[in-house]
């Protein structure tokens, strides 16, 4: 039997995420208008955790092989979803902080 490459086994594994993402931002934007100012928080939370996961595995998952050496520009691609990171945390924590008060 002949062994596909990696390229053929790994088709279509970047589709899950975006679908599941997507699915949790409809349900979020469903119920935001429909529950109090800490269950906004807690969606907005919940909206910034899932963003954190896509931008993991789009931006360091993609270069990771078992067993391989570091993937190339390993170093940037942790720089950029650092950087991504820290906006989206201080997003949800300046909503969480400031949403509401008057």
């Amino acid at each position: 039997m002949q062994q596909r490459s990696t390229r053929h086994r790994a088709r279509g594994a970047l589709q899950e995420i975006p679908v599941a993402a997507a699915i949790v931002l409809v349900v979020v934007g469903a119920l935001m208008g429909h529950v109090g100012i800490n269950g906004k928080k807690l969606l907005v939370a919940v909206d910034g955790l899932v963003l954190l996961a896509v931008f993991y595995y789009f931006i360091l998952a993609p270069g990771w092989r078992p067993g391989a050496a570091a993937a190339p520009r390993l170093m940037l691609r942790r720089m950029l979803f650092g950087l991504l990171a820290v906006l989206v945390v201080s997003g949800v924590v300046v909503f969480a902080l400031l949403y509401g008060v008057h």
